[in-house]
């Protein structure tokens, strides 16, 4: 699977070696970029989803909680993200 380049709070591109994040969560980066939205990596180890209407959504990259995937889609849903395109 081929996910765009992300990018940290400077907007400098960050290394695919360097950034682990749960596969999970790359379903939900591809579907929020398609949709408009900006996805960067904060500088604690966090991806910050931000809607086209500003808001804001903060995920780890690598939660131990299985539910925290789960609850991040839930957040993205709330926020305005359809996780289901047609």
């Amino acid at each position: 699977m081929v996910v765009p380049a992300m990018r940290d709070d400077l907007g400098k591109p960050v290394s695919r070696r360097r950034l682990r994040v749960r596969p999970e969560l790359h379903r939900y980066i591809r579907l929020a970029r398609r949709q408009g939205w900006t996805v960067t990596r904060t500088g604690h180890n966090h991806l910050r989803f931000r809607s086209p209407t500003g808001e804001l959504v903060h995920t780890g990259m690598t939660p131990s909680d299985r539910r925290s995937v789960y609850n991040t889609a839930a957040e993205l849903r709330r926020a305005g993200l359809d996780l289901e395109p047609r």
